[in-house]
């Protein structure tokens, strides 16, 4: 799971074009968990913008003073996980014919420029 999340993050951080490949970026990660069952595995990732000073902008837009523009990619992967017995704080979930199952995710966040 981690390893996928990091694997998707940096296929996007490569270069400016590549950050808005969310296809690319959602098969970078998949491969990288080829252990899981890939149908199971969801991937998503976004892209923002921030200024020097952590203040959000539109990716299009510009930062006050001489600060530049820093793109980031996020990239979340999440996979259901199943226990054997029942456990404390997970949620009996019937409609998958599994008791015992919650998700396990990832979120990776990574600065291209």
């Amino acid at each position: 799971m981690t390893n996928a999340a990091y694997a998707g993050a940096q296929y996007g951080t490569q270069t400016v074009g590549t950050a808005s490949k969310s296809s690319a970026i959602v098969a970078a990660a998949k491969s990288d968990a080829s252990d899981l069952k890939a149908s199971s595995l969801s991937v998503t990732t976004t892209q923002f913008c921030e200024c020097p000073d952590a203040s959000s902008v539109a990716c299009t837009g510009t930062c006050s003073g001489s600060g530049k523009l820093r793109l980031y990619v996020r990239v979340t992967a999440t996979y259901p996980f199943n226990t054997v017995v029942k456990y404390p704080g997970i949620n009996t979930v019937t409609y998958t014919g599994y008791a015992n199952q919650t998700s396990i995710s990832k979120t990776v966040v990574m600065r291209v420029q």
